[in-house]
C-alpha cells in the first residue's frame, strides 16, 4: 500500500477575534439569564430557561476565530444571520436556535443545520463534561463553520447553505400534492384494545395514567414521561386511533426489547435512542431517536383535539400517520436493523404539558 500524497491547498488567514462580546439578548426569563464580565460571560441559572445572545462583530468575509469557554450545560455555538431576528418558538419549548439562518454545533450533542439539530448517536455522546475551551472557526469565503475542541483536539465542522432562506418560500409556494403510487390490497387490523401498560417518568405527582390506561398526561412544563403499549407487533398492519388533547406528543413505535431511557442530554426526554421511529405532532418525523423538523412554514402549533391514526405496517417496515381532520398523510420507514422486533406501540410526552388518549 503506497502512502497517499496530500493535495494541495491554498493558505488561510485566520483572523482571532479578541473583542467579541454579547451585544444582544433575547430571553423569557431575565431574572435567570445573565450578562456579566461586560458582555462576555453568558449564564441561564434556571433549568427550563431559554436564551440567545448575539455577538457585536458582523462577518461577510475572510476566517475568523472565537475562543469559547463551556463552564457548564450544552449550549449551542454558532452563527446565525445576523439581519434576521431570533424568536423563541412555543413547539420547541422555548429554544431560540430553530430557524433556518442558525448553523453550529450543540455541545457535545451534534451539528445544527439549517436550525436542526442533528444528534450525535448515542455512544458519541458525552454529557456532564465542564470547563472545556473550544475555538470556533467561522470561514465565509468557503461557506464552513469549524469547532475544535482545545482539550483533546477534535474537529467537527458544519458547511452552510446561505441560499436555504430564500429557498424556504420557494418550495412552499412549489408544494404540490404528491399522487400516491398504487399499492396491493392491505388487510388491515384496528386495534380496539391497546392501553398504556408501561410508563417511565421521574416526576410521577405530575405524570399520570388514566381510564383504565388509556389516557397518558403531563400536568407540568418540564417534565419528561414515556408510555408503552400493552401489544406487540411483528407482523400484519394494525391501525390505532389517538386523540392529542393538548400539547406536543411523539407517535410511533420502539422494540418492546430495549428499554426506555431519559437521556440527559436531551434534558430528560426518552425518545432518543435508535429504536424510537415515529412523529413528533406539529413538528416533523422521528427516525432513530432523532427528529427531522418540518420547515418553519410547515409547522402548526397551538392545535387541540386532534385525531390521528398511527398505522403500523410490519411487513413493509413503514408507519403511517393520518390527521382525521385534514386528512394529512405522513410516512415513516423504519430500519428494522435499529428498530428489531417485536415492535409496540410507544409515546413520548417532551417536556411539555401534554394529555393524549386512544380512541
Amino acid at each position: 500500500m503506497a502512502t497517499l500524497t496530500p493535495t494541495p491547498s491554498k493558505s488561510i488567514t485566520v483572523n482571532t477575534i479578541m473583542d467579541e462580546k454579547f451585544a444582544e439578548v433575547h430571553t423569557g426569563d431575565e431574572i435567570n439569564v445573565r450578562l456579566e464580565d461586560n458582555g462576555r460571560i453568558f449564564e441561564s441559572l434556571k433549568f427550563g430557561a431559554c436564551a440567545c445572545a448575539i455577538g457585536i462583530h458582523s462577518y461577510s468575509s475572510g476566517t475568523h476565530s472565537i475562543r469559547i469557554k463551556v463552564h457548564w450545560g450544552i449550549p449551542i455555538l454558532g452563527i446565525r444571520s445576523r439581519n434576521i431576528p431570533p424568536v423563541s418558538y412555543e413547539e420547541l419549548r422555548g429554544s431560540y436556535g430553530a430557524d433556518p439562518s442558525t448553523y453550529g454545533f450543540g455541545k457535545d450533542a451534534g451539528r445544527v443545520f439549517n436550525g436542526r439539530m442533528k444528534l450525535r448517536q448515542g455512544k458519541d455522546m458525552r454529557i456532564d463534561r465542564t470547563d472545556i475551551v473550544f475555538t470556533l472557526i467561522i470561514n465565509c469565503d468557503e461557506h464552513r463553520l469549524s469547532l475544535i475542541d482545545e482539550g483533546n483536539g477534535e474537529r467537527d465542522e458544519v458547511e452552510v447553505d446561505i441560499l436555504s432562506l430564500n429557498q424556504i418560500e420557494l418550495q412552499r409556494k412549489n408544494m404540490a400534492t404528491p399522487t400516491p403510487t398504487p399499492s396491493k390490497s392491505i388487510t388491515v387490523n384496528t386495534v380496539m384494545d391497546e392501553k398504556f401498560a408501561e410508563i417511565h417518568t421521574s416526576d410521577e405527582i405530575n405524570v399520570r395514567v388514566e381510564d383504565n390506561g388509556r389516557t397518558f398526561t403531563n400536568l407540568k412544563f418540564g417534565a419528561c414521561a414515556c408510555a408503552v403499549g400493552i401489544h406487540s407487533y411483528s407482523s400484519g398492519t394494525h391501525s390505532i386511533r389517538i386523540k392529542v388533547h393538548r400539547g406536543i406528543a411523539i407517535l410511533g413505535i420502539r422494540s418492546r426489547n430495549i428499554p426506555p431511557v431519559a437521556y440527559d442530554y436531551l434534558r430528560g426526554n426518552y425518545g432518543g435512542d435508535p429504536s424510537t421511529y415515529g412523529f413528533e405532532t406539529g413538528l416533523g418525523r422521528v427516525f432513530s431517536g432523532q427528529l427531522d423538523r418540518r420547515e418553519l412554514l410547515e409547522i402548526r402549533i397551538g392545535r387541540s383535539d386532534i385525531v390521528f391514526t398511527l398505522i403500523i405496517n410490519c411487513d413493509e417496515h413503514r408507519l403511517s400517520l393520518i390527521d382525521e381532520g385534514n386528512g394529512e398523510r405522513d410516512e415513516v420507514e423504519v430500519d428494522a436493523s435499529c428498530a428489531p422486533f417485536p415492535w409496540c406501540l410507544f409515546i413520548v410526552l417532551p417536556q411539555t404539558t401534554t394529555r393524549v388518549a386512544l380512541i
